[in-house]
């Protein structure tokens, strides 16, 4: 092989890496060219919410679920990480509760808007409003 040839099959590969890593990263949710900012939300109950589940503002969803873990916190149960845009403004007194997205029970998060002027900052934990279920509620009203 002459050196031609050996450049040609290394930036071959690298742009093989590069698109599986890409779309390795669009399969998992992720907005691979777009700033997004991250938050995190304490939940009580987490049933049925996974990585990756939408995040809906007055019906349009504007993020992903981006990790779920336990608290290691005392005061903390579990804890969401919430992956929005960047140019989404999400005032710091929103109220987060899951809901059902669907009539399959596919989970999501709703955020309702609050007034303040400031925004969810990073390093904040932001409490969440009890979840309600659809067929909870349906038993309920029967």
């Amino acid at each position: 092989m002459n050196v031609k040839q050996e450049i040609s099959v290394g930036a071959l590969t690298l742009v093989g890496l590069a698109v599986l890593i890409l779309g390795f990263k669009y399969l998992k949710g992720d907005n691979v060219f777009t700033r997004e900012r991250s938050f995190v939300v304490n939940f009580s109950d987490v049933t049925g919410l996974y990585e990756s589940n939408a995040i809906m503002a007055n019906g349009h969803e504007v993020g992903r679920v981006k990790d779920i873990s336990m608290s290691k916190d005392p005061r903390y149960q579990v804890l969401v990480t919430l992956q929005t845009s960047e140019d989404i403004f999400i005032p710091d007194d929103s109220k987060f509760k899951i809901i059902s997205v669907d009539l399959l029970s596919k989970k999501g998060i709703a955020i309702e808007m609050g007034k303040s002027k400031q925004q969810v900052r990073e390093g904040v934990v932001y409490p969440s409003e009890p979840t309600t279920d659809m067929f909870a509620e349906i038993s309920n009203s029967l």
